[in-house]
């Protein structure tokens, strides 16, 4: 896969390709929401020195913003205790590059 010409902070993968390939990575190919952040961290050197500071809000924001709009990736109720769901890239859906939209909904009084 060709990585897109924008080049960001920490180089040229955008945060989908950063969330698809921490999930990838995972031996059961899925993490909760944590384990991503953490991921990021551990892996990528830009978030490594953002990783618990005050500045870590607006990346984790954007990690969020991607997994919960993106058809790319898709979240599985965590079958054990707790409450946190597993993040998956949806195989169906790989290569979506436009995010999912709402739907609008119909007024049927009109």
């Amino acid at each position: 896969k060709k990585p897109s010409a924008r080049k960001n902070a920490w180089g040229c993968l955008s945060y989908a390709d950063l969330i698809a390939k921490a999930i990838e990575s995972s031996p059961n190919q899925r993490l909760t929401l944590n384990q991503i952040y953490s991921w990021m961290v551990e892996n990528v050197p830009y978030f490594k020195a953002k990783g618990q500071t005050n500045s870590s809000a607006g990346w984790k924001n954007s990690i969020r913003h991607n997994l919960s709009l993106h058809g790319r990736f898709v979240r599985v109720q965590n079958e054990g205790a707790g409450k946190s769901s597993w993040w998956m890239v949806n195989k169906n859906n790989r290569l979506q590059k436009t995010p999912r939209r709402r739907s609008a909904t119909i007024d049927s009084k009109t």
